[in-house]
């Protein structure tokens, strides 16, 4: 499954400085730096959908420990990218702190401040190798890494320990129903739920990311290869697409304008058996949910 990284980043606005919690305090929301000695006690926290309950307790213990409140704008995946770019653009920034997809940071490197001085050593060991490079941009640190997520399946337990299901499955392909751990199987127990108004899985087309999860499990570099060349159209690619494509026949309706937010809307009114999401989504299935209680991550 593919991996996600969320960086704190700090907007241009000066004076800015952080709690060992790593949220932002010393100005107000899009305001000049506060005086020294005059700290604001609200910081304005720009965060994709679904972020929010991550960075809740980190919120909680800045309030604690420095008297400051977060207030948290939460805007979908696409409008996070779309909003930073605009307020970048414009030079009216609405917010003091965003928490942002790590690969968008070379993109706002110009409009950010630099948070060198945060990254001691003390705080390099505890941060994963690969998300201190991931956090530098041009010789600066310019985020803060917040969480990593990884994507995960999430599928119905009561489905999948059904008697009926478990006997019908097997008897059709010659195996015992479980949480897939293959791409075949996952094909074939996407296939298997789609009936009676319930569908095996769902395809977010109108996101790139696990297309280019299955790119990546296909052996083959993202975007461009070692020389910088554009290697979307080479053959393991077109493998990752067609395997994407094939899981339509298992999915609802109108993929193409399937986001996140809609896979998980899914998933949460029982329309679909599985869904492969971030794992944070786990512990927002609402308790009235069709799945609630009834879904777990694979073993």
């Amino acid at each position: 499954m593919s991996t996600r990284n969320k960086f704190f980043s700090f907007a241009a606005l000066g004076g800015l400085c952080t709690t060992v919690a790593l949220v932002a305090t010393g100005c107000g929301a899009g305001g000049a730096p506060a005086a020294s000695g005059d700290a604001s006690n609200a910081v304005t926290v720009l965060v994709e959908a679904g972020g929010k309950a991550e960075l809740t307790k980190v919120a909680e213990t800045c309030k604690a420990e420095t008297g400051v409140d977060a207030t948290f704008v939460e805007l979908p995946y696409e409008g996070l990218f779309n909003r930073l770019s605009s307020e970048f653009s414009s030079g009216s920034v609405s917010f003091d702190v965003a928490a942002l997809d790590s690969v968008w940071l070379p993109n706002f490197k110009d409009a950010v401040q630099p948070i060198d001085e945060l990254f001691t050593d003390e705080a390099k060991k505890d941060i994963f190798p690969a998300l201190v490079k991931e956090a530098q941009v041009d010789g600066h640190f310019i985020g803060m890494p917040a969480w990593t997520n990884a994507e995960i399946i999430l599928f119905r337990k009561d489905l999948f320990e059904d008697a009926k299901n478990k006997a019908d499955f097997e008897a059709k392909y010659g195996y015992a129903l479980a949480a897939p751990t293959t791409w075949k199987q996952y094909q074939e127990v996407s296939e298997f739920f789609t009936k009676d108004g319930m569908f095996g899985t769902d395809v977010k087309g109108a996101v790139e990311t696990e297309w280019m999860a299955h790119v990546l499990q296909a052996g083959s570099p993202m975007v461009l290869d070692a020389d910088n060349n554009v290697i979307i159209d080479n053959a393991a690619h077109k493998e990752a697409l067609d395997f994407y494509v094939s899981l339509v026949n298992s999915a609802p309706t109108g993929a193409a304008q399937v986001d996140w937010a809609a896979a998980q809307n899914l998933f949460n009114q029982g329309k679909t058996a599985m869904t492969r999401f971030w794992a944070h989504a786990y512990r927002q299935i609402p308790e009235d949910s069709p799945s609630s209680a009834r879904s777990e991550p694979p073993p």
